[in-house]
C-alpha cells in the first residue's frame, strides 16, 4: 500500500506525567485527534484534550485487543490515532509497546513520534519493532 494512503497513528511523549509539563505540541496532536488509545496513566496529564473522544482504554487483561480494535476503527474512519505515552514513548513499557508496534506493522500503519526524539533512542525502538 503506498504510503500517502495509509493510516496515521502518532506516539505522542506526554511526558513525566504532570498535567503543566506537557508540552504544547502534544496537547495541540492529540486535540486533533479523534481517536486515542491509551492507558489510564497515561490519559491522566491530557485528560483536558481527550474528552468527547472516542477512547481504547488498555489494561493489563485487554491491551492487544484494544490496541488492534483502535487501529481497526482508525483504518475503517480514517481518523488520526493519537497515542499518548507518559515517559519515554518507545521505551517505558516493553510488552504493550510490542504489541502495538506489531499491530502497526501488520495493518500498514504509518505511525510518527511527537515530540521528536534522539536518533539513537528511535532506532532502538525501530530495531526492536521485528524481534516480537
Amino acid at each position: 500500500m503506498p504510503v500517502r494512503n495509509r493510516l496515521k497513528a502518532v506516539l505522542v511523549g506526554v511526558g513525566p506525567g504532570a498535567f503543566e509539563l506537557v508540552t504544547p505540541e502534544a496537547r495541540e496532536i492529540i486535540s486533533r485527534a479523534e481517536i486515542i488509545l491509551g492507558w489510564d496513566m497515561d490519559l491522566l496529564p491530557v485528560r483536558d484534550c481527550v474528552a468527547g473522544k472516542k477512547v481504547f482504554l488498555q489494561d493489563v487483561r485487554n491491551y492487544v485487543q484494544a490496541t488492534r480494535a483502535a487501529v481497526r476503527e482508525a483504518k475503517r474512519t480514517r481518523k488520526l490515532l493519537a497515542v499518548p505515552r507518559v515517559g519515554d514513548p518507545c521505551l517505558s513499557s516493553c510488552v504493550p509497546w510490542s504489541a502495538l508496534k506489531f499491530t502497526f506493522i501488520q495493518e500498514s500503519v504509518r505511525c510518527s513520534l511527537r515530540p521528536p526524539m534522539h536518533v539513537s533512542t528511535w532506532m532502538k525502538a525501530r530495531s526492536s519493532a521485528f524481534t516480537i
